[in-house]
């Protein structure tokens, strides 16, 4: 069993060289050639179609991820001004994770259900995060996956594929997404936009990434203190 693991987690870290070196590749080329100039003015310029575009971006982003969430969502926010992207990403994010859950519910539950395992093999922390909602029923489920989307270091697609095979209920689930998916998307706008012009934002990105720091370590504090609190009531 040990070797047959071995085996496959050389194997996933061959295909994460090559995907990386690819990714690395062609984000070079874009940019030499000068396209990533040309197609946002080409978006900008072709009014509702260009929101459609964006739109559907941020569906395909949410189903197959190809870059950071934030950078495609200041990427929308720069071309269309700031609450128009918000609008088509938070759209675009909602879709792509109904599409998800469909899929996971109903489609396609025994592909799924074979990817999220080997994902789980591979990253056992992500285990917590399927017991949560596995566990939850009723109410508790729409509480607990609004939570889980308020934490933007966790893969929204795990929540999505996880609610879909889990059979949370839809309303629970549209309702968490909604409610979830708008501060984050609106906060992930708005720091992918101030990369996108990292020169004229770069005060305030330091900010931004100190803040953010602080809140993990406070984030982790808390699991800490909370592990030796529940031990010492074990003993």
């Amino acid at each position: 069993m040990q070797k047959v693991r071995d085996g496959a987690s050389r194997v996933r870290m061959v295909r994460l060289v090559l995907a990386t070196t690819l990714i690395v590749a062609g984000v070079a080329t874009l940019y030499t050639s000068g396209v990533w100039r040309f197609i946002p003015r080409v978006i900008s310029q072709s009014g509702v179609y260009g929101i459609l575009i964006s739109y559907a971006l941020v569906v395909l982003q949410t189903v197959i991820p190809f870059v950071p969430f934030a950078l495609l969502a200041g990427f929308n926010a720069s071309i269309h001004g700031f609450w128009m992207g918000y609008l088509s990403t938070w759209a675009g994010a909602f879709t792509g994770s109904m599409i998800l859950y469909y899929l996971s519910s109903r489609l396609m539950t025994v592909y799924f259900r074979r990817k999220l395992d080997g994902l789980l093999l591979s990253h056992p922390k992500l285990l917590a995060l399927e017991e949560k909602i596995v566990n939850s029923r009723g109410f508790s489920s729409f509480f607990v996956i609004l939570m889980l989307r308020m934490q933007p270091w966790l893969p929204a697609s795990i929540i999505d594929i996880t609610s879909g095979l889990s059979r949370v209920r839809l309303s629970a689930f549209v309702a968490a997404t909604i409610l979830g998916q708008g501060p984050m998307v609106a906060l992930e706008s708005y720091v992918g936009h101030r990369i996108l012009h990292f020169q004229s934002h770069q005060r305030e990105l330091f900010f931004i990434a100190g803040g953010s720091l602080l809140v993990l370590l406070l984030y982790w504090a808390i699991l800490y203190w909370r592990k030796g609190w529940v031990h010492r009531l074990r003993r």
